[in-house]
């Protein structure tokens, strides 16, 4: 069990719930250690990609996709998709992939803060408010919504935590 003092800035596991639709995302796909992927040479890389091809579209969202633990994944294994919403057809082009994230019911988890506490949010969440929840994990990846993101000052990223449950 976690207490909430443990938690980074105040963080609360205390989620909304939601029905989100499919979504139409491109991709660059991150292999390697979470904490020592170059993260925004790929962002930069998906955003020049959007504007070349004339994707912007309204309420784009920009997702991560984590899609192992490191607590069991080796560290050089671990696979992190950086994902933008689009509303185009588009073909995948060199390390640009197209994908869905899929839709459904997910519990939503508001955190404010640097990414470097993000695997104690996922702790939380696993080990004290799913097993106390009356809810499951669904067979769906979890990810990350960037709401707002600082370089300058980590503190004030601001991070929407999807985890799928039925």
């Amino acid at each position: 069990i976690v207490a909430d003092e443990e938690l980074p800035n105040g963080f609360k596991l205390k989620p909304k719930i939601v029905k989100r639709i499919t979504k139409k995302t491109i991709y660059i796909r991150l292999i390697g250690d979470y904490k020592s992927n170059d993260y925004s040479q790929a962002w930069e890389k998906i955003w020049k990609f959007i504007k070349e091809k004339h994707l912007f579209g309204f309420n784009q969202e920009n997702l991560g996709v984590a899609y192992n633990d490191p607590g069991i994944t080796e560290s050089d294994k671990c696979q992190y998709d950086c994902c933008v919403t689009i509303n185009k057809d588009i073909k995948p082009e060199g390390e640009i992939g197209i994908k869905n994230i899929e839709g459904g019911q997910y519990a939503v988890f508001k955190y404010k803060g640097s990414f470097d506490n993000i695997g104690s949010i996922y702790d939380a969440i696993f080990k004290t408010w799913l097993p106390e929840s009356n809810y499951e994990l669904r067979d769906a990846p979890c990810f990350e919504k960037y709401k707002k993101f600082s370089k300058t000052n980590p503190d004030k990223n601001k991070t929407e935590v999807f985890i799928p449950v039925k």
